[in-house]
């Protein structure tokens, strides 16, 4: 542990993107920091380092893992339990309540953006379909769905998955976010509760007097019906950014999966799945980094500052402003049409 500013070596911020109120409050401090002690100063993008927290600490997943159930074990950042950082080139598919994307990474600072989210990302199409449902959870309203669905049944209910007709590896979860209210909505309807309403409290820990939840069944097979619909989506994109990988002879070290909803033990077996069906024998590493990293933004610009620095990168202090909307590298920006492979695509 450091026990003073002299042991640190430079000062690493968010430049952006994300709300430029909050990201001005932690550039102005390391701004501040950087010119009291003369420490070299690094800006780092933040969905750049969502990426590279697999090369901070990442565990490559596989079937004997997945149905070991260890995903409490490989939660924590334990060394022993994670193999050396990857190598670049490799995949990335950020899943987090901000962002939804899939990226080429070739290099620090070299990305692809395959397909991003045209509005919502899944992260918040899941704490919406919680809210909606009136669930209370000490994390996320992701592991509240996630809990409550493998009690479910995912055929009970019928929504469809986005964006099936689209040649392309973009995401989004708006029309289904609505969707999922107006088929809670028609659930309440037929239990003889109001409609547009939950007992979600604003304070999800705070007790409510009056319970107007659904029965915990139906709330289950919507959980798993939720569930299962947004993760389809994902998988359905995933093939499509494999498939112009191959298409495209681009040779990968492996797949990364990173950002909170990563925790998530259904995605890990599907996406596990999909990469096992794809090549048996020559299977693609799936890599997911520790939870306490993916969901830690400090340790997460910490990393990307040092990745950055020891290649001699630091950046002015004159340097201007925080970027609220900021891409992350070139962006294919047509449809990504492979004519000589054909994959199944998830149709509900």
């Amino acid at each position: 542990n450091m026990t003073s500013i002299n042991e640190v070596d430079a000062i690493a911020v968010t430049k952006g993107p994300g709300l430029e109120i909050c990201l001005r409050v932690g550039w102005k401090k390391a701004l501040a920091l950087a010119n009291e002690y003369n420490k070299p100063f690094v800006v780092a993008h933040h969905l750049e380092a969502h990426c590279l927290t697999a090369r901070l600490a990442g565990h490559v997943i596989s079937n004997d893992l997945i149905n070991k159930n260890t995903i409490n074990a490989i939660n924590k950042t334990d060394s022993s339990l994670f193999s050396p950082k990857i190598e670049f080139p490799y995949l990335t598919l950020l899943l987090s309540g901000g962002h939804t994307s899939i990226m080429l990474c070739k290099g620090l600072g070299d990305y692809v953006v395959l397909g991003a989210t045209l509005d919502d990302s899944l992260g918040e199409a899941l704490d919406k379909g919680s809210r909606l449902l009136g669930l209370r959870f000490n994390k996320s309203g992701g592991a509240a769905i996630e809990e409550l669905a493998r009690n479910g049944n995912l055929n009970k209910y019928k929504l469809s998955i986005p964006m099936l007709a689209k040649r392309d590896c973009n995401f989004s979860y708006a029309g289904l976010k609505n969707a999922f209210r107006l088929l809670i909505d028609k659930c309440r309807e037929e239990e003889g509760l109001q409609s547009g309403i939950t007992n979600a409290p604003s304070n999800t820990l705070e007790e409510t007097k009056e319970i107007i939840q659904l029965p915990d069944q139906i709330t289950a097979d919507l959980c798993a019906t939720l569930q299962d619909v947004a993760f389809a989506h994902v998988e359905n994109k995933l093939k499509r950014a494999l498939d112009y990988i191959e298409y495209h002879n681009i040779k990968l070290t492996s797949v990364a999966v990173v950002g909170g909803v990563a925790s998530n033990q259904s995605l890990r077996q599907r996406l596990f799945n999909i990469l096992e069906r794809r090549d048996n024998n020559n299977r693609l590493p799936l890599i997911f980094p520790p939870i306490d990293i993916c969901t830690d933004n400090g340790a997460m610009i910490a990393w990307a500052g040092i990745e950055k620095f020891k290649l001699g990168i630091s950046d002015s202090l004159d340097d201007t402003d925080v970027i609220a909307k900021w891409p992350l590298g070139d962006l294919v920006d047509h449809e990504i049409i492979i004519p000589k492979i054909k994959r199944e695509i998830n149709i509900k």
